[in-house]
């Protein structure tokens, strides 16, 4: 994922690295607790959060600064799709469970 704010990018991975985000020059920053099997990452439009979901059956809004898991989106199975609307106020989720929520 991408930012014009703060950490430029954000990356996601299947092991136990989970979300890592990047400034220039290479890794700044880990998401302790986010991995393994995060299947995405994307930005909310301040760049101040970004949002993970994955395998697990769950997205999870995160506090670029502090690290901090804001808030866990639960579906029952894994979570293969999400993403943030342009205002930033909602994000919707798709899961394996067939069901997408917007939240």
């Amino acid at each position: 994922a991408f930012s014009a704010v703060r950490y430029p990018i954000a990356s996601c991975s299947l092991d136990a690295m989970g979300v890592t985000l990047w400034g220039r020059g290479g890794p700044r920053k880990q998401l302790q607790g986010s991995g393994p099997s995060v299947l995405g990452v994307a930005f909310f439009p301040s760049g101040d959060q970004v949002l993970t979901w994955g395998a697990r059956g769950h997205a999870t809004v995160w506090d670029v600064r502090s690290g901090e898991r804001l808030r866990e989106l639960c579906h029952s199975q894994p979570v293969v799709c999400a993403g943030v609307f342009p205002t930033g106020g909602r994000v919707v989720t798709c899961g394996r469970d067939h069901l997408c929520a917007v939240w």
